[in-house]
């Protein structure tokens, strides 16, 4: 989890972690991502004023009436996904996939959108 962008960490995520359903400890979701927050968290960008690689700012393309949801990052219709839904789904021990992300994520990119690490 920080080892990202060129810097190694010691937090890792296991190859066949699977999320369970209470995201609040490590991911939280359904939350208000507004400029206040990143100005009190001081390891997020300012959605209001930073591009988010799609066109727009991170408040305009990835925040739901300024919220941080899970189609936030997560495209849910994966127009380039051929594998049906273990294209990006745990299905009999297969490891997550990064097909639904709305952006590449190599070197952290897509995370490093928002986190200012």
């Amino acid at each position: 989890m920080n080892s990202f962008g060129g810097t190694t960490g010691n937090r890792y995520i296991q190859p066949n972690y699977q999320v369970g359903p209470d995201l609040t400890g490590h991911h939280p979701i359904s939350f208000v991502y507004d400029s206040a927050l990143a100005a009190a968290d001081g390891e997020l960008f300012d959605p209001a004023v930073v591009a988010s690689g799609l066109g727009g700012t991170i408040d305009d393309d990835l925040l739901f009436e300024g919220r941080l949801e899970c189609s936030s990052c997560h495209d849910v219709h994966v127009a380039r996904n051929t594998a049906g839904c273990s294209g990006c789904h745990f299905v009999h021990g297969q490891t997550t996939k990064t097909l639904s992300l709305r952006k590449d994520n190599t070197a952290s990119a897509f995370c490093l959108t928002c986190h200012d690490k």
